[in-house]
């Protein structure tokens, strides 16, 4: 699905290679049919499928960790970034949420809606016990 999605929100045109191995009956749908359904799905969005923003988009996205990380590193903490994540302390948790959202508002132009800033999600860890994640 993650490909179904990054395929025409990075395509410059509506011409879309089938990815090597794809196998429509592992699926149930064409490669076709696919695409078509997760553009139609993402209707509110569909406008900048095959207009090529993925770099755009990834670039921004970028700039957005850019300013979590330096944010930590301005007061000496540790802020790990892990592809669209970062890690800190479990102290720094509403810090780091806080840096977020105001690294979104200050690269994007706007705040996001929503959530709140203070929204955490709680999930398994890997070893059993529980994760705060901030949204």
């Amino acid at each position: 699905m993650k490909w179904a999605f990054n395929a025409p929100i990075n395509a410059k045109s509506k011409r879309i290679a089938e990815p090597e191995g794809y196998d429509p009956d592992e699926v149930g749908l064409t490669h076709k049919a696919l695409r078509d359904h997760v553009c139609q799905y993402h209707g509110r969005i569909s406008k900048y499928f095959c207009a090529g923003v993925g770099l755009e988009l990834q670039y921004t996205d970028s700039c957005i960790a850019e300013r979590v990380v330096g944010h930590f590193a301005d007061r000496g903490l540790v802020c790990l970034p892990i592809h669209d994540s970062f890690i800190v302390q479990e102290r720094h948790k509403e810090q780091l949420i806080r840096a977020m959202f105001l690294a979104y508002a200050d690269i994007v132009g706007r705040e996001l809606k929503g959530d709140k800033p203070n929204s955490l999600i709680r999930i398994k860890g890997p070893k059993g016990g529980d994760i705060n994640v901030g949204i």
